[in-house]
């Protein structure tokens, strides 16, 4: 980030930023019909979005330094921690089991397929069931 002019609203974008980025990571997908291409989860039954009670602490730590863009030195940061949340998690997810799943959202069964688990049909989550605060439900 460039020079922090308002260190609330630089430390409001960098937690948004990443809460808005785990969602995309682990839960939000758009189901659409293949004909007509509505989407078929437009509700907020269907479409999990995150609220705080899904996330821990985060404490934003801003490292200034003059990008000598903007007035001030100032620029835009929110956009910044939204595009490097998912490769963290992914990164992370790739570190504890030593594989990678390229699709998002990382889904549990996603995860099974590319550790090579076989659930009997029985057993098995639903096709695209996200992870949720860190555990799937």
């Amino acid at each position: 980030m460039g020079t922090v002019l308002s260190p609330a609203g630089a430390e409001g974008q960098a937690i948004g930023g990443q809460c808005q980025g785990l969602g995309e990571t682990l839960t939000e997908y758009g189901i659409y019909d293949r004909q007509s291409g509505k989407p078929l989860n437009f509700n907020w039954v269907d479409y999990h979005i995150h609220t705080t009670a899904d996330f821990p602490d985060i404490e934003a730590v801003p490292m200034e330094v003059w990008l000598g863009a903007g007035e001030y030195g100032a620029s835009g940061m929110g956009e910044g921690v939204m595009t490097c949340t998912p490769r963290a998690v992914a990164n992370a997810i790739h570190n504890a089991t030593g594989v990678r799943v390229d699709d998002l959202p990382i889904t549990v069964p996603k995860l099974q397929a590319a550790l090579g688990i076989q659930i009997p049909a029985r057993q098995s989550v639903e096709r695209d069931t996200p992870i949720r605060g860190g555990r799937a439900r």
